[in-house]
């Protein structure tokens, strides 16, 4: 097991086998199979925690860069928020509501007729979610010019 704490995104982190849990970037670090640890810091989603509390100012992953320009930089448009958890206690349109903000159409939501079938399809956009690999946009001394 490995300790990270999440750097960029949302990472849907599985408690027991109906319930999961959101954990961003305000969260502490957590615990992760080595398999997982190595996977998320490959995608440049977590790091390695290196201690408990994993204050940002004792971390070596991040370089400070100088910027000569003063121009304003406009705030990154928000996320929308989603349900930090699901489980088959909750209802069936409360669950249908979760689904659609993980991307799961109204056509295929309208076919489902079972909490299980619902929340096997957000455990699938979940997955889907965190195993999609995006490259990191590659910031160079021309970005800051």
């Amino acid at each position: 097991m490995k300790k990270v704490k999440i750097i960029n995104g949302v990472y849907g982190r599985r408690v027991s086998e109906s319930v999961v849990e959101r954990m961003t970037v305000d969260d502490p670090a957590f615990d992760v199979s080595d398999e997982e640890a190595e996977r998320l810091v490959g995608l440049n989603v977590a790091r390695y925690a290196e201690s408990e509390d994993c204050s940002e100012e004792h971390s070596s992953d991040y370089v400070a860069i100088p910027v000569t320009d003063t121009t304003p930089v406009p705030d990154e448009p928000s996320q929308p928020e989603t349900a930090s958890t699901y489980n088959d206690s909750m209802k069936f349109d409360e669950l249908k509501k979760i689904a659609r903000e993980h991307g799961i159409s109204k056509a295929k939501l309208h076919k489902m007729r079972s909490k299980r079938e619902v929340i096997a399809a957000i455990d699938g956009a979940v997955e889907k979610a965190s195993s999609q690999k995006e490259e990191a946009p590659q910031i160079g001394a021309a970005n800051f010019i």
